[in-house]
């Protein structure tokens, strides 16, 4: 399946972006990818057949974008407080 965007820019606004960015669709499609992932759409396999990457370029991309994979959830966190918490008060 193909997704086509349109995305409207000032004309200025374009050439401005257009200077740092010279394929702004790919750059626009990577960071939509990106997102996905760190908001757990994707998983690693997905975004790389998003990005039609390997598994290391992918791991590469995520280092550029300094996502890191497999860190810890707001809920491993929590889990891990309730613990500490449950041996602190063990030790009373």
């Amino acid at each position: 399946m193909t997704v086509n965007i349109t995305i409207e820019l000032p004309p200025d606004l374009e050439s401005v972006i257009r200077q740092s960015s010279p394929d702004l669709a790919a750059d626009i499609k990577e960071a939509y990818a990106i997102d996905l992932f760190r908001r757990g759409v994707l998983d690693h396999f997905s975004l790389s057949q998003f990005l039609n990457l390997d598994r290391y370029e992918t791991d590469v991309c995520l280092i550029k974008h300094n996502v890191e994979e497999g860190g810890l959830s707001l809920e491993d966190v929590e889990q891990d407080v309730r613990n500490i918490q449950e041996l602190l008060d063990q030790k009373k």
